[in-house]
């Protein structure tokens, strides 16, 4: 039985983000879950489950072990909300709300420097250890 399992939004794109996805999944002996291509995967294969961005944790299985890595909170739903027209606004408070109730499930949340650590906290209200 594997003991971790990334899951991310798509590691095959090509960046910063997903070349980090790639060392961990080497570095960690890890598999990693595309949740944009939805192969399958038991969760009961897995002991711990690691979120590698924010989409990434709507697939998590809160009733195991798991961390949230995160670079920042989605910008668009909360930093930029107020410079949006009103009806844009509408339909984002929607993804907020649901977003919120995702993050307030993560056990533990990672993040990339201490400016993040702050917008997690901000966000969130959940302290984030940085890496």
């Amino acid at each position: 039985m594997k003991t971790l399992l990334l899951i991310h939004n798509d590691p095959r794109s090509f960046g910063g983000y997903q070349r980090l996805s790639g060392f961990l999944q080497k570095a960690l002996d890890a598999d990693i879950y595309n949740i944009k291509t939805g192969e399958g995967y038991n969760p009961d294969d897995y002991d711990y489950f690691v979120a590698m961005d924010d989409p990434s944790v709507y697939k998590l299985p809160l009733d195991r072990p798991h961390t949230a890595y995160m670079t920042t909170p989605r910008r668009s739903l909360y930093d930029m909300y107020y410079t949006n027209p009103w009806y844009i606004r509408a339909a984002t408070w929607l993804l907020r709300v649901r977003d919120q109730h995702y993050m307030s499930k993560v056990n533990d949340f990672v993040a990339i420097s201490h400016t993040s650590r702050i917008r997690i906290f901000k966000t969130y209200g959940k302290e984030a250890e940085v890496i």
